[in-house]
């Protein structure tokens, strides 16, 4: 193979793989990895919720009163009456009783 055959072949495999000839082509440089960016975040508390004073209330059972109503009376749980008086039976409320009505 002659000098000008050995030439053709370089310019055609420089063809195929996307050279513009015979030339060294550089090699990539390395790429400096990504920078960790700082992210800040500003948080703006709204107003506070303001504070409820939890009260419990006595309440002096009338004739009649169903433990039902008193409970609805107050926006509470008959369990929560009967849990905070220790009251055995629930049906047993009498006339001048006084209740102490937990906060709901």
């Amino acid at each position: 193979m002659g000098r000008g055959a050995a030439l053709g072949c370089s310019l055609a495999i420089a063809a195929v793989v996307g050279g513009a000839g015979c030339e060294p082509t550089a090699a990539p440089q390395p790429t400096a990895p990504p920078v960790p960016q700082l992210v800040i975040v500003t948080v703006t508390p709204g107003v506070p919720p303001t504070p409820t004073i939890a009260v419990a209330h006595r309440y002096v059972v009338q004739d009649g009163d169903p433990l039902s109503g008193i409970a609805d009376l107050f926006g509470d749980t008959e369990y929560a009456i009967v849990r905070a008086n220790k009251l055995h039976d629930r049906n047993q409320l009498m006339a001048g009783q006084e209740l102490l009505i937990p906060p709901p």
